[in-house]
């Protein structure tokens, strides 16, 4: 089986390896031509935390610092990428290729990712995902990961959402198994309890019914990010009224 529309927790991987006795092979791809794929001698460890090396043998994968300088092994950074395997930019849309192409003709793909020891990419994040929580960079995808082991829940995404004092705090919507009863208390001692920082606890819990898709079947980040917004102003507005 193969998936690489959207990150594989290891919890995923490890579910379908045993119910359905597959070959897992996680990956990471987009439209723009950039494939990475795991191969099928990976142990079941290997396969949950990474997602392999370059399917195609000519493209050039690098790992860069905000400066363009290329990182070390185990060091996270923006991924960028070059070959005959990636497309030559967005049709009529010169503005937006000059700002994902560098001067080298690297394409930025926005993901942050490291190279780790075996060779293997490993995604960290996604750069337009990270929240900057007084200055400290944060991964959604590193949170999302710790709180969807949690048995009773279905889906997690974690979203920035505005703070006046520190710019961005980390709100996360969680669906919960039918019937579940988990609360904002008991998530941030199961996180404590997983080992996570003082960096990986959210400061709000949003619980759906479902969440939203987009078309491509992958959650709507942006959507939660607008409707934490609004519920923020409903609560500012809650607060003024009540002086």
């Amino acid at each position: 089986m193969h998936c690489g529309g959207g990150v594989s927790s290891p919890e995923l991987i490890k579910a379908v390896h045993e119910k359905l006795n597959c070959i897992f092979l996680n990956g990471y791809g987009g439209t723009e031509g950039m494939s990475l794929l795991t191969r099928p001698h990976y142990g079941l460890e290997r396969v949950c935390s990474s997602v392999g090396v370059p399917t195609c043998p000519y493209d050039s994968y690098k790992i860069v610092d905000e400066n363009g300088n290329e990182l070390p092994p185990n060091t996270p950074g923006e991924l960028i990428v070059k070959g005959p395997g990636i497309f030559t930019g967005y049709y009529k849309m010169p503005q937006e290729n000059e700002k994902v192409f560098d001067e080298n003709g690297y394409f930025r793909t926005g993901d942050q990712a490291m190279i780790n020891d075996l060779g293997d990419f490993v995604l960290t994040g996604r750069l337009k995902e990270m929240i900057n929580r007084g200055g400290e960079s944060i991964s959604a995808a590193e949170i999302e990961n710790l709180m969807i082991s949690h048995p009773e829940i279905i889906a997690v995404a974690v979203v920035p959402m505005p703070d006046a004092e520190m710019g961005e705090k980390a709100c996360a919507y969680v669906q919960r198994q039918p019937g579940a009863e988990i609360s904002f208390k008991t998530i941030i001692s199961f996180l404590k309890d997983q080992g996570a920082s003082v960096l990986q606890l959210p400061e709000r819990v949003e619980f759906v019914d479902t969440m939203p898709y987009t078309k491509a079947e992958k959650i709507d980040k942006r959507a939660l990010i607008e409707d934490i917004k609004k519920k923020i102003n409903m609560d500012d507005d809650l607060k003024l009224k009540g002086r």
